[in-house]
């Protein structure tokens, strides 16, 4: 018999939830604020302190999450999507020699468990569960080949479900 609904969550990669950075240098230091000093009768009393972002070991991971943030090169909290956009937009990205770029990762192939769960749901007549699987990998990395599979799986448990076409005698 078919089941209605997924039991259990889908088990399906997802993407790290930060974006990697690296630099040649092992520590690079971009200015998001600067400082501003406070001023009183044409002096300086105090000043407040602005935001740096800083690469150690030549690397910086970034939060993509909205609302999530990391700590910035004085131990300043910054907000991972404001850096983001602020660092894929500063004049040294993709600068191999004196800047930093994105470190892009391969998805990784489909795991055992990613295909013994897809398995399973087709085996089950899980239409529901193989829809959450499409989604959830086009969410997440989107490999195409696992979606590919995923969607013939569909079709064929559909086809399976539908009811035979009357034959007109």
């Amino acid at each position: 018999m078919p089941a209605a609904t997924i039991e259990e969550p889908t088990v399906v990669a997802s993407p790290p939830a930060y974006k990697t950075y690296v630099a040649r240098r092992e520590e690079l230091w971009l200015t998001v604020k600067r400082d501003k000093p406070i001023m009183e009768n044409g002096e300086r009393v105090d000043f407040e302190t602005g935001e740096r972002i800083g690469f150690k070991d030549g690397m910086l991971k970034v939060p993509t999450g909205k609302g999530e943030t990391f700590k910035g090169a004085r131990g300043e909290k910054l907000d991972g999507p404001a850096a983001i956009k602020f660092l894929e937009n500063h004049a040294l990205f993709g600068h191999k020699e004196e800047g930093f770029w994105l470190l892009e990762l391969p998805a990784p192939a489909p795991t055992e468990s990613e295909q013994g769960e897809l398995i399973r749901l087709a085996e089950e007549q899980d239409v529901v569960g193989i829809e959450a699987f499409i989604e959830a990998e086009r969410a997440g990395y989107a490999r195409e080949e696992l979606l590919k599979i995923a969607g013939d799986t569909l079709e064929r448990v559909k086809a399976r479900l539908a009811p035979p076409e009357a034959t007109v005698s």
